[in-house]
């Protein structure tokens, strides 16, 4: 067994758990890049009222941050390069899910991670991580 592979966690998503999961990534690729039309209040009811993100660069940002952001990006008609792999979620709590996946964005690597809620209004994103992956990091 390799060092890389020893160090690696298992990450499958259980079979009965793939309707989340593909559900969710949806979710996630639409706080990425917004589908042209999607204004604030769109992607406001994605997150929760206190969410928060740290960023691949170790910054803090708020939800308001976040949500000047993507709207920015909508707006100006560019949405970031986005090439995401590898999701998988895991049950946190009864309503509560990891959501974690690799991204390539224009060449920029990132290992990502998002908890959601599902509330009786739908999913709600609360947590964002994103994780720079060095260059001779091996992707499993």
């Amino acid at each position: 067994m390799s060092p890389v592979s020893r160090q690696e966690p298992e990450r499958v998503t259980p079979s009965e758990l793939t309707g989340i999961r593909d559900e969710l990534a949806g979710l996630e690729a639409t706080l990425h890049r917004p589908a042209p039309g999607w204004a604030r209040a769109d992607l406001s009811r994605l997150v929760t009222r206190d969410f928060w993100e740290i960023g691949a660069s170790g910054r803090r940002y708020s939800r308001d941050y976040v949500l000047d952001v993507l709207q920015e990006r909508n707006w100006a008609g560019t949405p970031a390069p986005f090439a995401p792999s590898d999701f998988q979620v895991q049950p946190l709590d009864k309503d509560l899910f990891l959501l974690s996946y690799d991204l390539n964005q224009d060449g920029r690597l990132t290992r990502r991670a998002s908890l959601w809620f599902r509330t009786p209004l739908g999913w709600k994103c609360r947590f964002h991580t994103g994780t720079p992956i060095e260059p001779d990091t091996t992707l499993a």
